[in-house]
């Protein structure tokens, strides 16, 4: 039998090479597979699942029987732009936070799934938050508080 001997400096070579470009952390996914991000609004934080393929957008929360106290959907916009959204295939009543950049600019409160029409931005936004219902109420949301997304 034959043993193939690397010499130290190789191997210790190989081994520090796939300890950098292997990833720290996995990036942490919602049940429905999307990512999940801390979105800080004022000095309230919410596990918000992250969306920002058009289909993903268009689906949104639609379908989904519940939303925990503490989290949302983030759905980033491929433009800063007057955004509509709307109750479609909605099964829970949410609030509609919109965002321009990291300044909270306005949001719609209490939509129930039977709202029918829709439901536009203040002005241009490039994010949008769905959260519970009640949630802008009860956190103080104002417009112009700081929006930080991420860590």
């Amino acid at each position: 039998m034959r043993i193939f001997r690397l010499p130290v400096g190789v191997l210790v070579a190989v081994l520090l090479t796939w300890f950098w470009s292997a990833p720290i952390s996995a990036q942490r996914l919602s049940a429905a597979g999307n990512p999940l991000e801390l979105v800080r609004l004022n000095r309230v934080v919410v596990e918000a699942e992250v969306v920002s393929s058009l289909d993903k957008i268009y689906l949104g929360l639609g379908g989904r029987r519940h939303l925990k106290a503490g989290t949302g959907m983030l759905f980033l916009m491929p433009a800063m732009a007057w955004q509509q959204f709307c109750m479609r295939g909605m099964l829970i009543p949410i609030d509609i936070i919109w965002i321009a950049t990291d300044r909270v600019v306005g949001w719609h409160s209490n939509l129930s799934p039977q709202d029918q029409g829709t439901f536009t931005s203040p002005g241009p936004v490039n994010y949008v938050l769905e959260v519970p219902a009640g949630f802008v109420a009860q956190a103080g949301i104002r417009i112009g508080d700081r929006v930080q997304i991420g860590p």
